[in-house]
């Protein structure tokens, strides 16, 4: 039996893990153009503190974006529902009684996690 709300749950899926991409991608181009920015402080002030500390900041923001990143992508793969229940994050089946690593039964989805 398919979800009531299916098109709703794969809507919210989608949404999600494009998010979740969008924000890989810009944590990528975030690390090489302050890498960069990196290498230019340290040659125009000839400064290594400043290198570092250009380094330190960008690193610290692609952490945390790809620790975001991660986040959504995870969030989209295994839903819980208001009433608590832990559902499909491709279909919206009820993995109640499921192992977590176990495919979905219903679209043969294997969860992330």
């Amino acid at each position: 039996m398919r979800h009531p709300n299916e098109e709703k749950l794969r809507r919210s899926l989608r949404i999600a893990a494009g998010a979740a991409w969008a924000l890989f991608v810009l944590s990528a181009v975030v690390f090489f153009v302050g890498m960069f920015l990196a290498v230019v402080a340290g040659v125009v002030t000839g400064s290594v503190p400043a290198c570092i500390a250009v380094s330190v900041a960008t690193i610290g923001v692609f952490v945390g974006l790809v620790r975001l990143a991660a986040f959504l992508w995870a969030r989209a793969d295994r839903r819980i529902d208001e009433a608590g229940v832990i559902r499909c994050g491709w279909c919206g089946y009820n993995r109640a009684g499921l192992g977590k690593d176990t495919e979905c039964p219903e679209c043969g989805h294997r969860p992330l996690a």
